[in-house]
């Protein structure tokens, strides 16, 4: 996954110099974000947007622990990666949105209502964090 987004990364970044760089990842594509971008300091001062890590892994949540980067973190209580531990990462830079009964996808069952809302929140943190 990591060739692919150097490659990205490499193109974009040739042609630019950009001054602010926000990353985001869903799921599985949080992995390389924070075992590898937030670990290179070429991207020390870059955003990161978190849209349900997984959390239960050890080396993600240890690498979270050890950040400095400004962010938001997404995540259900229903979200099978989910951990009540995840309070723990929130710092000044970096916040948690812990949604009520959202599932992996921020999906609350059953509750297109709930849903929407719960697409809401995100998109107003996201503005905030911005």
């Amino acid at each position: 996954m990591m060739q692919d987004i150097d490659l990205v990364l490499q193109d974009v970044l040739s042609h630019n110099n950009y001054k602010n760089i926000i990353f985001a990842g869903k799921s599985m594509g949080t992995i390389p974000l924070i075992q590898r971008i937030m670990k290179d300091e070429a991207y020390k001062d870059a955003v990161m947007l978190l849209l349900t890590p997984l959390l239960i892994r050890s080396e993600l949540f240890e690498s979270l622990l050890e950040s400095t980067h400004k962010g938001l973190i997404v995540i259900g209580t229903r979200d099978h990666y989910y951990n009540e531990s995840v309070y723990g990462l929130k710092t000044k830079k970096m916040h948690i949105e812990v949604i009520e009964n959202a599932d992996h996808s921020l999906d609350v069952f059953y509750s297109p209502s709930d849903s929407l809302k719960t697409l809401q929140t995100v998109m107003s943190r996201i503005e905030m964090l911005l």
